[in-house]
């Protein structure tokens, strides 16, 4: 076995949030990014704070032959400066390769924070974790704090028409508006992959996490970068979601956006365990304490 210290292969640092998981795993799954690269990775999302303090040894970055992380404002990072003072101490022999970290609320307008989510109950499940919904629904819970039974808002939610009571094309604009400005400062592009295929591909699964073609065309963009031969496309027939998990789409969002990768009757990963259709997901999360 080859010892570290007699390792030739030049150093890859990934740096980013949760969709970085998705990029490590396809990057990973190239033998010739191994044969090249040692690889590590620095992240920071809500399940995994290996980046809480925004620091990497200067020793490993001076190592490291290409470092990927998400430009300053493509993330919420929580301490800005620190971020950007981490991105200034790379040295300049280093390859850089900038990478978003895009969202699309058009398919999930009333996306909010729930906060029943902060004193929900641990009680046992049998899915063997407690329940959370850290993607809220802001038209039910304006229900629920009415009142209204929860039977009679899910009636009333699988018979809405939700383009006709709020701007899903206005949202869609104005995702693209900001997200192109963005993407002036990252050298891999998703914008127009993601324009030209939602309607017949699931380029993302929840409003802040793509899907497996996109990560795929993201990670096939960095292999250009490296002059790596890409992955071919058929390795994403073998696959889950790489980034867990899905969110459903409302009906009449399917149908006024034409999309064809999905409809009122799929099934979505929602859990480890779970696979619902929309009105059997909506139905536990109404029912959510």
């Amino acid at each position: 076995m080859t010892s570290r210290s007699d390792d030739r292969r030049k150093l890859f640092v990934l740096i980013g949030t949760c969709i970085s998981f998705g990029l490590q795993y396809l990057l990973l799954r190239n033998p010739d990014f191994r044969r090249a690269y040692r690889f590590k990775a620095y992240r920071t999302d809500r399940h995994q704070q290996f980046m809480a303090d925004l620091c990497i040894p200067d020793e490993e970055l001076a190592e490291a032959e290409v470092v990927a992380f998400h430009p300053p404002g493509w993330a919420d990072w929580g301490n800005e400066e620190a971020y950007r003072s981490l991105l200034r101490s790379i040295p300049k022999h280093v390859q850089r390769i900038s990478y978003p970290y895009p969202v699309f609320p058009a398919l999930w307008p009333f996306h909010c924070y729930d906060t029943r989510n902060e004193c929900a109950t641990n009680e046992p499940t049998p899915e063997l974790i407690p329940p959370q919904y850290p993607y809220g629904d802001a038209w039910v819970l304006s229900k629920i704090r009415k009142g209204i039974p929860a039977g009679k808002i899910l009636e009333e939610y699988m018979n809405l028409d939700i383009p006709s009571v709020t701007d899903v094309d206005g949202l869609l604009r104005k995702s693209i508006e900001i997200q192109k400005d963005k993407e002036r400062d990252t050298k891999i592009k998703v914008l127009d992959y993601v324009m030209d295929n939602f309607r017949k591909e699931k380029t993302f699964i929840t409003m802040n996490h793509v899907g497996n073609y996109t990560i795929f065309h993201m990670a096939n963009q960095i292999f250009d970068m490296l002059g790596i031969k890409k992955l071919d496309e058929k390795i994403l027939r073998q696959l889950g979601e790489l980034i867990s998990f899905e969110i459903p789409i409302h009906p009449s969002v399917i149908r006024h956006f034409d999309l064809q990768h999905v409809n009122r009757d799929t099934r979505y990963a929602i859990d480890l365990f779970k696979r619902q259709t929309f009105e059997e997901y909506m139905e536990d999360y109404i029912h959510f304490r």
